[in-house]
């Protein structure tokens, strides 16, 4: 998609020219491995947050596995300055610690009623 956005650009203008280089550095990006961490990582982490009302105990197991890897995937990533990965670990790690409270594993543990048919 990028590459797309990528093509349309006209070379000779400095703006597009830069937008151009942007999309391209980033397709490139993508194409390289980024693409897990930047696409991957969102996008299970929604569909893992839809699976979690079916009450089951594996949408929890899931989350919690894709917490750990998102946020030792960003630890290795910025390994260099590890103050920029606090704020998204700590959410991160909020929200993973949300999924293990009583409450929660009361909530797992009950099943909603069904409704009866009127006669």
């Amino acid at each position: 998609m990028l590459y797309a956005g990528a093509s349309a650009f006209d070379y000779r203008e400095p703006t597009e020219a830069a937008l151009y280089h942007l999309l391209n550095r980033g397709h490139l990006a993508l194409q390289q491995g980024l693409w897990l961490p930047l696409i991957g990582f969102p996008l299970a982490a929604a569909v893992v947050g839809f699976l979690l009302p079916l009450r089951a105990a594996w949408p929890r197991v899931a989350a919690t596995v894709l917490g750990v890897a998102a946020t030792a995937w960003m630890v290795v990533w910025r390994s260099d300055a590890l103050q920029w990965v606090l704020v998204p670990a700590g959410y991160v790690a909020l929200c993973v610690l949300l999924l293990w409270t009583p409450g929660v594993t009361r909530w797992l543990r009950t099943r909603p009623r069904t409704q009866e048919t009127p006669r």
